[in-house]
Protein backbone atom coordinates (compact mmCIF):
# COMPACT_ATOMS: atom_id res chain seq x y z
CA UNK A 1 0.00 0.00 0.00
CA UNK A 2 2.77 2.14 0.43
CA UNK A 3 2.85 5.13 -2.47
CA UNK A 4 5.97 5.01 -4.12
CA UNK A 5 7.48 7.47 -6.80
CA UNK A 6 7.01 5.38 -9.86
CA UNK A 7 3.06 4.91 -8.55
CA UNK A 8 2.92 8.73 -7.47
CA UNK A 9 3.89 10.10 -11.25
CA UNK A 10 0.93 8.25 -12.49
CA UNK A 11 -1.37 9.47 -10.33
CA UNK A 12 -3.94 12.12 -9.58
CA UNK A 13 -3.04 14.09 -6.52
CA UNK A 14 -5.15 16.80 -5.26
CA UNK A 15 -4.35 18.95 -2.68
CA UNK A 16 -6.97 20.09 -0.58
CA UNK A 17 -9.60 18.30 -2.64
CA UNK A 18 -11.77 18.02 0.57
CA UNK A 19 -15.15 15.49 -0.41
CA UNK A 20 -14.72 14.96 -4.54
CA UNK A 21 -15.08 12.43 -6.51
CA UNK A 22 -15.02 13.85 -9.68
CA UNK A 23 -11.67 13.11 -10.60
CA UNK A 24 -12.47 8.88 -10.73
CA UNK A 25 -15.13 9.99 -13.20
CA UNK A 26 -13.30 12.27 -15.38
CA UNK A 27 -9.38 10.96 -15.60
CA UNK A 28 -9.75 7.01 -15.14
CA UNK A 29 -8.07 6.96 -18.80
CA UNK A 30 -5.13 8.36 -17.51
CA UNK A 31 -4.67 7.57 -13.92
CA UNK A 32 -5.37 4.67 -11.59
CA UNK A 33 -4.24 6.28 -8.32
CA UNK A 34 -5.81 8.91 -7.07
CA UNK A 35 -4.85 10.71 -3.89
CA UNK A 36 -6.45 13.06 -1.79
CA UNK A 37 -4.58 15.28 0.92
CA UNK A 38 -6.76 17.37 2.76
CA UNK A 39 -6.19 18.23 6.70
CA UNK A 40 -9.67 20.16 7.73
CA UNK A 41 -11.88 16.92 7.86
CA UNK A 42 -12.68 14.49 10.41
CA UNK A 43 -12.69 10.75 9.86
CA UNK A 44 -15.82 9.66 10.52
CA UNK A 45 -17.28 12.77 8.03
CA UNK A 46 -14.92 11.50 5.44
CA UNK A 47 -16.10 8.08 5.44
CA UNK A 48 -19.64 9.01 5.77
CA UNK A 49 -19.55 11.13 2.33
CA UNK A 50 -17.60 8.94 0.69
CA UNK A 51 -19.57 5.68 1.50
CA UNK A 52 -22.69 7.41 0.67
CA UNK A 53 -21.16 9.67 -2.47
CA UNK A 54 -19.90 5.91 -4.64
CA UNK A 55 -23.36 4.49 -3.44
CA UNK A 56 -25.00 6.91 -5.44
CA UNK A 57 -22.85 6.96 -8.08
CA UNK A 58 -23.82 4.01 -10.69
CA UNK A 59 -20.78 3.83 -12.11
CA UNK A 60 -18.35 3.24 -9.36
CA UNK A 61 -18.16 -0.36 -7.45
CA UNK A 62 -16.46 -0.43 -4.16
CA UNK A 63 -14.38 -3.35 -3.61
CA UNK A 64 -12.62 -2.91 -0.73
CA UNK A 65 -12.41 0.06 2.00
CA UNK A 66 -9.46 -0.04 4.14
CA UNK A 67 -9.32 2.65 7.76
CA UNK A 68 -6.03 3.82 8.95
CA UNK A 69 -6.71 5.47 12.43
CA UNK A 70 -3.11 6.41 12.59
CA UNK A 71 -1.39 7.72 9.47
CA UNK A 72 1.88 8.36 9.56
CA UNK A 73 3.66 8.96 6.33
CA UNK A 74 6.93 7.51 6.54
CA UNK A 75 4.82 4.06 6.55
CA UNK A 76 3.00 5.00 3.48
CA UNK A 77 5.15 7.35 1.58
CA UNK A 78 8.31 6.20 -0.39
CA UNK A 79 10.67 9.21 1.05
CA UNK A 80 14.26 9.83 0.66
CA UNK A 81 16.57 10.63 3.09
CA UNK A 82 16.53 14.17 2.72
CA UNK A 83 12.54 14.49 3.04
CA UNK A 84 12.98 16.83 6.36
CA UNK A 85 14.85 19.42 4.67
CA UNK A 86 11.89 19.55 1.45
CA UNK A 87 9.60 20.95 4.14
CA UNK A 88 12.14 22.91 6.16
CA UNK A 89 13.61 24.52 3.40
CA UNK A 90 12.39 24.16 0.14
CA UNK A 91 13.88 25.81 -2.82
CA UNK A 92 11.23 27.33 -4.74
CA UNK A 93 9.73 29.68 -1.93
CA UNK A 94 11.12 32.30 0.67
CA UNK A 95 10.79 31.12 3.96
CA UNK A 96 9.07 34.40 4.68
CA UNK A 97 6.10 33.02 2.15
CA UNK A 98 6.80 29.29 4.11
CA UNK A 99 5.85 30.94 7.40
CA UNK A 100 2.95 32.37 6.21
CA UNK A 101 1.87 29.20 4.67
CA UNK A 102 2.25 27.21 7.36
CA UNK A 103 0.34 29.68 9.87
CA UNK A 104 -2.73 28.65 7.65
CA UNK A 105 -2.39 25.08 9.62
CA UNK A 106 -1.58 26.05 12.94
CA UNK A 107 -4.60 25.30 14.65
CA UNK A 108 -4.39 21.25 12.82
CA UNK A 109 -1.19 20.43 13.64
CA UNK A 110 -1.58 18.15 17.16
CA UNK A 111 -5.02 16.45 14.99
CA UNK A 112 -4.50 12.81 14.51
CA UNK A 113 -3.91 11.82 11.52
CA UNK A 114 -5.80 9.30 9.36
CA UNK A 115 -6.09 7.89 6.26
CA UNK A 116 -8.98 5.70 4.32
CA UNK A 117 -8.08 3.89 1.07
CA UNK A 118 -10.74 2.50 -1.35
CA UNK A 119 -10.20 -0.51 -3.82
CA UNK A 120 -12.68 0.69 -6.91
CA UNK A 121 -14.23 -0.30 -10.16
CA UNK A 122 -15.08 2.00 -13.01
CA UNK A 123 -17.98 -0.31 -13.94
CA UNK A 124 -18.29 1.44 -17.54
CA UNK A 125 -14.49 0.97 -18.27
CA UNK A 126 -13.69 -2.01 -16.70
CA UNK A 127 -10.59 -0.39 -15.05
CA UNK A 128 -9.87 -0.82 -10.91
CA UNK A 129 -8.98 2.36 -9.29
CA UNK A 130 -7.34 2.58 -6.26
CA UNK A 131 -8.34 6.16 -4.37
CA UNK A 132 -6.66 7.41 -1.10
CA UNK A 133 -7.85 10.13 1.52
CA UNK A 134 -4.95 10.81 3.68
CA UNK A 135 -5.55 13.80 6.01
CA UNK A 136 -2.47 15.33 5.68
CA UNK A 137 -0.96 18.65 4.08
CA UNK A 138 -1.43 18.39 0.42
CA UNK A 139 1.60 20.68 -0.44
CA UNK A 140 3.98 19.06 2.45
CA UNK A 141 2.97 15.88 0.67
CA UNK A 142 3.74 16.61 -2.43
CA UNK A 143 7.56 17.93 -1.83
CA UNK A 144 8.34 14.64 0.71
CA UNK A 145 6.60 12.55 -2.70
CA UNK A 146 7.98 14.35 -5.33
CA UNK A 147 11.36 14.59 -3.20
CA UNK A 148 11.22 18.53 -3.51
CA UNK A 149 10.01 18.41 -7.45
CA UNK A 150 12.17 15.31 -8.55
CA UNK A 151 9.07 13.72 -9.42
CA UNK A 152 5.83 14.68 -10.23
CA UNK A 153 2.40 13.57 -10.63
CA UNK A 154 0.40 13.29 -13.90
CA UNK A 155 -2.09 15.17 -13.12
CA UNK A 156 -2.17 18.15 -9.84
CA UNK A 157 -5.29 19.38 -8.78
CA UNK A 158 -5.60 22.90 -6.81
CA UNK A 159 -9.56 23.79 -6.34
CA UNK A 160 -10.70 26.16 -4.11
CA UNK A 161 -7.50 25.94 -1.39
CA UNK A 162 -7.70 29.80 -1.29
CA UNK A 163 -3.79 30.22 -2.47
CA UNK A 164 -2.13 27.11 -4.84
CA UNK A 165 -4.99 27.57 -7.48
CA UNK A 166 -3.33 30.97 -8.34
CA UNK A 167 -1.59 30.43 -11.30
CA UNK A 168 1.09 32.64 -10.52
CA UNK A 169 1.96 31.79 -6.96
CA UNK A 170 3.75 29.16 -4.74
CA UNK A 171 3.49 26.43 -7.02
CA UNK A 172 4.16 28.54 -10.20
CA UNK A 173 7.49 29.13 -8.62
CA UNK A 174 8.21 25.41 -7.74
CA UNK A 175 7.53 24.54 -11.56
CA UNK A 176 9.00 27.74 -13.55
CA UNK A 177 12.52 25.46 -12.34
CA UNK A 178 13.75 23.96 -15.16
CA UNK A 179 15.32 21.29 -13.02
CA UNK A 180 11.90 20.17 -11.25
CA UNK A 181 9.56 17.85 -12.99
CA UNK A 182 6.35 19.57 -13.50
CA UNK A 183 2.73 17.27 -14.03
CA UNK A 184 1.22 16.71 -17.36
CA UNK A 185 -1.76 18.79 -16.34
CA UNK A 186 -3.05 21.11 -13.80
CA UNK A 187 -6.35 21.64 -12.75
CA UNK A 188 -7.36 24.28 -11.48
CA UNK A 189 -10.82 25.87 -9.76
CA UNK A 190 -13.05 28.12 -7.85
CA UNK A 191 -16.42 28.02 -6.27
CA UNK A 192 -18.43 30.43 -8.60
CA UNK A 193 -20.26 32.74 -5.45
CA UNK A 194 -17.15 32.24 -3.10
CA UNK A 195 -17.53 35.97 -1.88
CA UNK A 196 -13.63 36.61 -2.47
CA UNK A 197 -15.02 35.87 -6.31
CA UNK A 198 -12.80 37.90 -8.04
CA UNK A 199 -9.49 36.63 -6.68
CA UNK A 200 -10.41 32.90 -7.20
CA UNK A 201 -11.36 33.71 -10.71
CA UNK A 202 -7.41 34.15 -10.97
CA UNK A 203 -7.45 30.61 -11.10
CA UNK A 204 -8.57 30.34 -14.62
CA UNK A 205 -6.34 32.71 -16.47
CA UNK A 206 -3.94 31.64 -18.33
CA UNK A 207 -0.72 32.82 -17.13
CA UNK A 208 2.14 31.36 -15.33
CA UNK A 209 4.23 28.30 -16.36
CA UNK A 210 0.91 26.31 -17.33
CA UNK A 211 -0.29 28.76 -19.44
CA UNK A 212 -2.56 27.01 -22.02
CA UNK A 213 -5.63 25.50 -21.64
CA UNK A 214 -5.82 21.65 -22.79
CA UNK A 215 -9.47 20.71 -20.98
CA UNK A 216 -12.57 22.14 -20.65
CA UNK A 217 -14.78 20.34 -18.79
CA UNK A 218 -18.37 19.88 -20.21
CA UNK A 219 -19.96 20.10 -16.93
CA UNK A 220 -19.37 21.97 -13.53
CA UNK A 221 -17.40 19.58 -10.86
CA UNK A 222 -19.45 18.99 -8.24
CA UNK A 223 -17.81 18.84 -4.40
CA UNK A 224 -18.47 18.33 -1.28
CA UNK A 225 -17.44 20.76 1.54
CA UNK A 226 -13.62 21.28 1.05
CA UNK A 227 -12.63 23.34 4.46
CA UNK A 228 -14.58 25.19 7.34
CA UNK A 229 -16.29 27.69 6.63
CA UNK A 230 -18.40 25.72 4.68
CA UNK A 231 -18.97 26.93 1.14
CA UNK A 232 -21.93 28.33 -0.52
CA UNK A 233 -22.34 25.59 -3.34
CA UNK A 234 -20.64 22.71 -4.26
CA UNK A 235 -20.24 24.21 -7.50
CA UNK A 236 -16.27 24.17 -8.83
CA UNK A 237 -15.63 26.14 -11.82
CA UNK A 238 -12.82 24.28 -13.32
CA UNK A 239 -10.23 23.80 -16.05
CA UNK A 240 -6.69 22.19 -17.07
CA UNK A 241 -4.18 23.66 -17.82
CA UNK A 242 -0.78 22.54 -19.34
CA UNK A 243 2.83 24.32 -19.81
CA UNK A 244 3.84 25.26 -23.64
CA UNK A 245 6.51 22.41 -24.21
CA UNK A 246 3.86 19.67 -23.49
CA UNK A 247 1.37 21.97 -25.63
CA UNK A 248 3.71 21.80 -28.56
CA UNK A 249 4.20 17.86 -28.18
CA UNK A 250 1.18 17.13 -27.39
CA UNK A 251 -0.37 19.61 -31.12
CA UNK A 252 1.65 16.62 -32.68
CA UNK A 253 -0.20 13.74 -31.87
CA UNK A 254 -2.52 11.93 -34.35
CA UNK A 255 -4.69 9.42 -33.76
CA UNK A 256 -4.37 5.50 -33.05
CA UNK A 257 -4.72 3.85 -35.99
CA UNK A 258 -7.55 1.68 -35.15
CA UNK A 259 -9.67 4.93 -34.33
CA UNK A 260 -9.40 6.29 -37.49
CA UNK A 261 -12.81 5.53 -40.14
CA UNK A 262 -13.99 6.51 -43.08
CA UNK A 263 -17.48 7.27 -41.05
CA UNK A 264 -16.82 8.53 -38.32
CA UNK A 265 -14.18 11.54 -37.82
CA UNK A 266 -12.48 13.15 -35.02
CA UNK A 267 -11.50 16.81 -35.74
CA UNK A 268 -9.67 18.72 -32.87
CA UNK A 269 -10.79 21.96 -33.78
CA UNK A 270 -14.20 24.23 -32.41
CA UNK A 271 -16.93 23.59 -34.79
CA UNK A 272 -17.52 26.44 -36.21
CA UNK A 273 -20.57 27.90 -38.13
CA UNK A 274 -18.76 29.21 -41.06
CA UNK A 275 -17.14 25.75 -41.30
CA UNK A 276 -17.75 24.91 -45.28
CA UNK A 277 -17.96 21.35 -44.40
CA UNK A 278 -21.31 21.82 -42.93
CA UNK A 279 -24.75 21.84 -45.57
CA UNK A 280 -27.90 22.52 -45.02
CA UNK A 281 -29.27 19.02 -44.37
CA UNK A 282 -26.63 18.05 -42.11
CA UNK A 283 -27.36 18.19 -38.25
CA UNK A 284 -25.59 19.74 -35.28
CA UNK A 285 -26.09 17.88 -32.35
CA UNK A 286 -24.66 20.55 -29.12
CA UNK A 287 -25.68 21.23 -25.13
CA UNK A 288 -27.41 24.00 -24.64
CA UNK A 289 -24.59 25.58 -22.87
CA UNK A 290 -22.34 25.29 -25.82
CA UNK A 291 -21.96 28.76 -27.46
CA UNK A 292 -22.69 28.88 -30.45
CA UNK A 293 -25.37 31.25 -31.93
CA UNK A 294 -28.47 29.02 -32.92
CA UNK A 295 -29.68 31.33 -34.73
CA UNK A 296 -26.61 31.67 -37.48
CA UNK A 297 -27.93 27.71 -37.94
CA UNK A 298 -28.96 26.80 -41.07
CA UNK A 299 -29.30 23.36 -40.56
CA UNK A 300 -30.49 20.72 -38.03
CA UNK A 301 -29.88 21.61 -34.69
CA UNK A 302 -30.16 18.72 -31.55
CA UNK A 303 -29.94 19.80 -28.17
CA UNK A 304 -28.28 16.77 -26.29
CA UNK A 305 -30.93 17.95 -23.22
CA UNK A 306 -33.50 17.42 -25.05
CA UNK A 307 -33.67 13.67 -25.52
CA UNK A 308 -31.46 12.71 -22.41
CA UNK A 309 -33.42 11.91 -19.32
CA UNK A 310 -32.33 13.77 -15.97
CA UNK A 311 -30.49 12.14 -13.70
CA UNK A 312 -28.75 12.68 -10.32
CA UNK A 313 -25.51 14.16 -10.66
CA UNK A 314 -23.58 10.86 -9.83
CA UNK A 315 -26.01 8.71 -12.07
CA UNK A 316 -23.42 9.03 -14.95
CA UNK A 317 -24.43 9.04 -19.02
CA UNK A 318 -22.26 6.72 -20.25
CA UNK A 319 -21.24 7.42 -23.52
CA UNK A 320 -22.90 4.35 -25.14
CA UNK A 321 -25.61 5.63 -23.13
CA UNK A 322 -25.84 9.04 -24.77
CA UNK A 323 -25.01 7.81 -28.15
CA UNK A 324 -28.09 5.36 -28.18
CA UNK A 325 -30.32 7.96 -26.82
CA UNK A 326 -29.35 9.97 -29.83
CA UNK A 327 -29.91 7.10 -32.25
CA UNK A 328 -33.40 6.81 -31.30
CA UNK A 329 -34.11 10.59 -31.21
CA UNK A 330 -32.40 11.22 -35.03
CA UNK A 331 -35.63 9.36 -37.11
CA UNK A 332 -38.12 12.37 -36.17
CA UNK A 333 -36.13 14.72 -38.31
CA UNK A 334 -36.03 12.70 -41.15
CA UNK A 335 -32.25 13.29 -42.51
CA UNK A 336 -31.48 12.34 -45.89
CA UNK A 337 -29.17 9.24 -45.81
CA UNK A 338 -26.18 11.92 -46.92
CA UNK A 339 -26.55 13.87 -43.89
CA UNK A 340 -23.39 14.57 -41.97
CA UNK A 341 -24.43 14.42 -37.86
CA UNK A 342 -21.62 17.60 -36.33
CA UNK A 343 -21.02 16.56 -32.88
CA UNK A 344 -19.79 17.74 -29.84
CA UNK A 345 -20.08 14.99 -27.17
CA UNK A 346 -21.64 15.57 -23.78
CA UNK A 347 -20.26 12.98 -21.88
CA UNK A 348 -17.46 12.45 -19.42
CA UNK A 349 -13.64 13.30 -21.00
CA UNK A 350 -12.10 9.71 -20.04
CA UNK A 351 -14.77 8.00 -21.98
CA UNK A 352 -13.00 8.66 -25.87
CA UNK A 353 -12.92 4.64 -26.10
CA UNK A 354 -16.18 4.41 -25.16
CA UNK A 355 -17.21 6.89 -27.19
CA UNK A 356 -15.78 5.58 -30.58
CA UNK A 357 -16.76 2.21 -29.74
CA UNK A 358 -20.55 3.19 -29.62
CA UNK A 359 -20.16 5.61 -32.73
CA UNK A 360 -21.20 2.98 -35.00
CA UNK A 361 -24.92 2.61 -33.75
CA UNK A 362 -25.60 6.08 -35.76
CA UNK A 363 -26.69 5.39 -39.24
CA UNK A 364 -25.25 8.77 -40.50
CA UNK A 365 -21.69 9.37 -41.04
CA UNK A 366 -20.57 11.89 -37.82
CA UNK A 367 -17.71 14.43 -36.95
CA UNK A 368 -16.42 14.49 -33.46
CA UNK A 369 -15.43 18.33 -32.79
CA UNK A 370 -12.47 17.97 -29.90
CA UNK A 371 -11.38 22.12 -29.61
CA UNK A 372 -8.98 20.88 -26.17
CA UNK A 373 -5.79 19.00 -26.30
CA UNK A 374 -6.48 16.86 -24.03
CA UNK A 375 -10.31 15.95 -25.06
CA UNK A 376 -10.53 12.14 -25.57
CA UNK A 377 -6.87 11.84 -25.07
CA UNK A 378 -7.23 8.40 -24.50
CA UNK A 379 -7.60 7.81 -28.77
CA UNK A 380 -4.62 9.81 -29.35
CA UNK A 381 -0.87 8.23 -29.93
CA UNK A 382 0.53 9.81 -26.85
CA UNK A 383 3.40 8.83 -24.10
CA UNK A 384 2.38 9.05 -20.60
CA UNK A 385 5.22 11.65 -19.36
CA UNK A 386 6.12 14.96 -20.08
Amino acid sequence: MKITKELFEKSFFSIGGGYDIEPLLRFSHICNLFINTNLDLEKNDVIQWYDGAFKKCNDIEVIEKIIIENFDERLFFELNENYVQHLTRPDFISMEDLHDYRNTFNEFINIKQFAVIYRLRRRSLNRDLTFYFCSTEGLASYLVLSQNGRFSPYVLSTIQTGVLEQPNGILNSLFENKSKKRPALWIRGFEPCSISNKQYNNALASIGIYSKKAIDFNSKWYCGWSYRPKQKSRDRYCKGFIHDDYYAELNKTTLKAHFISDNHQFKFEHLTLNNSTIKDIDCIVISRKTSLNSHNINCNLVYWEDFTSNHSRWEIHCANEQLESLSRALPSLHLKNDAILHIIPFCLEDEGVSYFNSINRLKHNTITYLPNVFDFIDLKNILNSV
